[in-house]
């Protein structure tokens, strides 16, 4: 459940098994939007660092891993855990991708 798949576990039940009420499914689709900006530089920053394919491969594993947790979530808290992680994780891989798409062509 990435950015967008949470829509569809929300059409397959996960508000009802969560029960989630009133606006605690809006909250859980706009926290994965602050570790987003709020990180993205500093991402940026990390990623000039550390080099591109270990700053990547590190925000892609973990990414995956907080993905796969997210299916075994059994509260509204842990939904907000991992969202919030999925935001600060996704936040290097896609200017981590372009980057090296930069270099690739700029060779």
């Amino acid at each position: 459940m990435g950015r967008v798949n949470i829509a569809n576990a929300n059409v397959y039940g996960l508000a009802k098994e969560l029960q989630l009420s009133g606006n605690k499914y809006n909250n859980a689709l706009v926290i994965f939007f602050v570790p987003y900006v709020l990180f993205e530089i500093p991402s940026n920053i990390l990623l000039k660092k550390f080099k591109p394919h270990v700053w990547l491969s590190g925000c892609m594993f973990m990414f995956g891993l907080v993905t796969l947790l997210q299916g075994f979530v059994k509260s509204y808290s842990g939904l907000l855990a991992t969202r919030f992680f999925l935001g600060f994780f996704e936040t290097g891989m896609f200017p981590g991708c372009f980057y090296l798409i930069g270099i690739l062509f700029l060779q």
